[in-house]
């Protein structure tokens, strides 16, 4: 018998998921969220805690900011549910802290996330 290698191969262009990093909510609550990335970094899906499925992300543009002591990365994503934009997510990586900014499509609303550094950040699985 063969053995048979999986590989979690994601979006029709089988980008392969290098790591995962895992987000807290930032009101106060206890909701969280991961984000499955490529190995250059690309964000390929995101799941809520709680959900059985997960999003598909369309990478948009990149700006980075060298003014602070630290550069940053500002990296921004379409939320894809069923084949139409959903939202948009701004992901911003700064030294050894992440953050998303999620802002939902219908109404504007935004949403804050910090990465949780307790849930294996970068880690070869997600947190939930």
């Amino acid at each position: 018998e063969i053995p048979v290698v999986e590989e979690e191969k994601i979006q029709e262009d089988s980008l392969v998921v290098s790591h995962y990093i895992c987000y807290t909510y930032d009101s106060g609550t206890t909701g969280r969220i991961w984000i499955s990335f490529t190995e250059e970094e690309k964000a390929l899906e995101i799941r809520y805690e709680g959900q059985t499925s997960s999003l598909k992300l369309e990478y948009e543009r990149e700006v980075i900011h060298e003014d602070g002591l630290v550069p940053s990365i500002d990296t921004y994503y379409q939320e894809i549910y069923e084949g139409k934009v959903n939202g948009q997510y701004k992901l911003t990586h700064s030294g050894n802290w992440d953050y998303v900014v999620y802002t939902r499509g219908r109404d504007g609303k935004k949403f804050t996330f910090t990465i949780d550094h307790e849930a294996n950040p970068y880690g070869s699985t997600p947190c939930f």
